[in-house]
């Protein structure tokens, strides 16, 4: 089962597809009607999830064959000794132990819930990723240690100045502590500074009552919310919060930033370094395949490669490569010989054709076009604005505007199309194409009513597209490259959060659902305040219901959500509360949300590292071509060129690539010695190395390809023969 990497792959999907069918049911368990396994189609399921993750460790340990205590001593011996332990905690007699001495479901539920943990071992990115988050979590110890003892010295600091005053945030050490890191994370701190600056009776803060103490015990008001002995402190209540916010909120919290961002930046080049490595071996792969193709002789035989690029690529690789050598030879050569054996309608269709991709390619078209898109947005925002009355000339202008600007949309698709050559269908093969394809479609009346906001709207989105101006301006197109490389990464620590959330939520509804059923009611719910929480909006209210009761805090008399009457089981949670509240508000809002950080400056600064090489080949190639006189157009299709032809996007061809590419696109005879051409090249210190070109190596061998265009083209009854080869083998398929 585990002998290949596919099947490995496929093993390691089946029992992640079991992981999150495990967590869902945990979740859904979370539900009165679900509960203590009540439903039989949950019971079902839990059974299969159990024989599945049994199944598993029996296969790895049968997989050892002779020496079964690899399991236990192996590379991965920490995650095997956890899937076992999950197994057994799985088990019915142990949950039925489980469930007999803690007398709660509870129990059962969390037991159940660490199996999702399992997902961590089965998805190998997100493995490097909470990888690389442990292993920043000694820096991250220190800065939480010396965290700690700031928030001591000001918590005893401010039990001396305003525990009188001030009762409920200071009255004891750590009521003061975990008051201090509410105002760390900027959460309402200033309520806290406002009591102390002008005193509890002045700013009660919807907290105290004022009054006697006495008076106060008598009515039964807590302590922690009498407001007995009030007193103002304005000089030394705002020197104490200037400085500890300063100290804490802005330099020592962006030290945790720091801290984190340099491990995230640590777990993405282990990242990239896989991908490299994988992309490295797709490489040797293809040049393999390539060396095989190579190796044929035969025209006939060279068809078995013809399939590398689509009809309208190779067409148009082909025209590139004939027109920029006539630039620069001055010489006209003849027209393709394949045209001479099509239909007289084929052939017009073709050149019809190629008239399309210029135009669909052009500049100025993709400028007039990013043009009429502007004017689109212009129109819906003018019509949604001032209401032209039906009939005025105002509305027949924009009627007519609209309607020319639908016809141009519907010119620039059918282009487009057209410009597909013999396989139109390969408009389709873009995302984009087929959102500007179905969008143009819909913005016709004819598809629904013309004043309908909703195909407004549809029309609007074609205003996404004004992102090409992006290629304009490289320090934007920088950025944006830079959240597209990062997407990936982006994803994953998404699904991190989405799981730490998931877990959390989970733990929440078992922990404080009777006390707090508005926030943790429902896991849903719980979901929603988690995430209220990590973006730090009056999270404390969340959490001081639960540590004082929604008897004490939170559930209000009045109008206002959540009311009175929906707290029928106060409980104080306490430390345990604290914990968990100060517990997830770290590892969300100051680890994973801090991970985007990094993510995104990590990718800024591989994209900045990529457009400067770029800049500095685009120098060279510029250099070059200003020296040797090469027209700019040549330049231009030789690079268009070298991308259709890197299909690794590996930024570099090789000789294989090169050499099979221009046999198929029929420039270049099978036969014809290319390596030796390129190393009389190196030789001659026109390219710096002959087996691997970047894109100016690769515009100075172009030069000189196109200077022996003569020698290097096939002669005309061997290219006959390949372009009619070429022919009979794409009408067949």
């Amino acid at each position: 089962i585990l002998s290949t990497p596919r099947n490995g792959l496929q093993f390691n999907v089946t029992i992640l597809f079991f992981i999150l069918l495990a967590g869902a049911l945990v979740g859904i368990q979370t539900y009165p009607e679900y509960e203590d396994d009540a439903s039989r189609w949950v019971r079902a399921l839990n059974a299969v999830v159990l024989v599945a993750f049994t199944l598993e460790v029996v296969v790895k340990v049968w997989g050892e064959g002779m020496a079964p205590w690899r399991y236990f001593v192996g590379p991965d011996w920490r995650w095997n000794l956890f899937d076992l332990a999950i197994v057994v905690f799985s088990l019915p007699f142990v949950e039925r132990s489980l469930l007999l001495e803690s007398g709660s479901v509870k129990i059962l539920r969390l037991v159940r819930l660490a199996r999702l943990a399992k997902i961590v071992s089965k998805v190998p990115k997100v493995k490097t990723i909470i990888m690389g988050m442990f292993g920043g979590l000694r820096s991250i110890s220190y800065i939480l240690l010396l965290l700690l003892l700031v928030f001591y010295i000001f918590g005893v600091a401010g039990m001396v100045l305003f525990q009188r005053n001030d009762p409920f945030h200071f009255g004891t050490i750590p009521r003061a502590l975990l008051t201090l890191f509410r105002a760390a994370t900027l959460e309402d701190w200033s309520d806290i500074a406002y009591i102390s600056v002008l005193g509890c009776d002045a700013y009660p803060a919807g907290i105290y009552e004022v009054g006697d103490d006495d008076a106060l015990s008598a009515e039964g008001v807590p302590s922690m919310f009498r407001c007995a002995h009030p007193s103002a402190s304005p000089a030394a209540a705002t020197l104490f919060w200037v400085v500890f916010i300063m100290m804490c909120a802005f330099v020592m919290l962006s030290l945790f930033i720091g801290v984190v961002t340099v491990a995230m930046s640590d777990a993405i080049a282990e990242m990239r370094k896989i991908q490299e490595q994988a992309a490295e071996r797709r490489r040797q792969a293809k040049k393999a395949r390539l060396a095989r193709t190579t190796t044929y002789v035969e025209y006939s035989d060279e068809l078995k490669g013809a399939n590398m690029f689509s009809f309208s690529k190779r067409m148009k690789m082909h025209t590139m490569v004939k027109e920029a050598t006539e630039m620069v030879t001055k010489q006209k050569f003849a027209t393709e010989s394949e045209l001479a054996l099509e239909a007289c309608f084929v052939r017009i269709f073709l050149r019809v054709s190629r008239c399309c991709a210029l135009i669909a390619e052009a500049e100025w078209f993709a400028a007039w076009i990013i043009l009429l898109i502007v004017v689109a947005g212009v129109i819906s925002g003018v019509e949604n604005t001032i209401f032209p009355a039906e009939g005025s000339p105002t509305a027949d202008f924009l009627e007519r505007l609209d309607l020319f600007v639908n016809v141009m949309f519907t010119i620039e698709v059918v282009l487009k199309i057209m410009a597909e050559g013999k396989e139109p269908w390969n408009y389709f093969s873009s995302n984009g194409n087929k959102f500007d394809f179905l969008v143009t479609v819909l913005a016709w009346p004819i598809f629904g009513d013309k004043d309908s906001s909703s195909l407004k709207v549809l029309r609007l989105f074609r205003l996404f597209r004004v992102l090409r101006l992006l290629s304009r301006f490289p320090s934007l197109a920088m950025i944006v490259n830079a959240l597209i490389t990062g997407l990936e990464s982006i994803g994953f620590i998404s699904f991190i959060m989405t799981l730490v959330f998931y877990l959390f939520a989970v733990l929440g509804v078992t922990l404080f659902q009777r006390n707090d059923p508005w926030h943790f009611g429902k896991l849903d719910r719980a979901m929603l305040s988690l995430f209220r929480i990590a973006t730090f909006d009056d999270w404390t209210d969340i959490m001081y219901i639960n540590i004082l009761g929604c008897k004490n805090w939170g559930y209000s008399g009045d109008d206002s959500l959540p009311t009175s009457d929906m707290c029928d089981h106060s409980s104080r949670g306490g430390v345990a509360a604290a914990a968990f509240f100060i517990g997830f508000t770290i590892l969300s809002a100051m680890v994973l949300l801090t991970l985007f950080v990094g993510v995104v400056s990590t990718s800024m600064n591989a994209a900045g590292e990529k457009a400067r090489k770029r800049l500095k080949l685009e120098e060279a190639i510029d250099k070059y071509a200003n020296f040797e006189k090469i027209p700019k157009g040549a330049v231009s299709r030789w690079r268009r060129v070298f991308t259709m032809l890197d299909l690794d996007e590996s930024g570099t061809l090789d000789l294989d690539e090169i050499k099979v590419g221009f046999v198929e696109l029929g420039v270049l005879e099978r036969q014809y010695n290319l390596a030796r051409l390129l190393s009389e090249m190196e030789q001659r210190g026109q390219i710096e190395r002959s087996d691997e070109l970047d894109t100016y190596q690769f515009v100075r061998f172009m030069v000189e390809f196109s200077r022996r265009s003569a020698q290097l083209a096939p002669n005309s009854d061997r290219a006959e023969k390949h372009y009619d080869g070429i022919r009979r083998q794409l009408q067949k398929s």
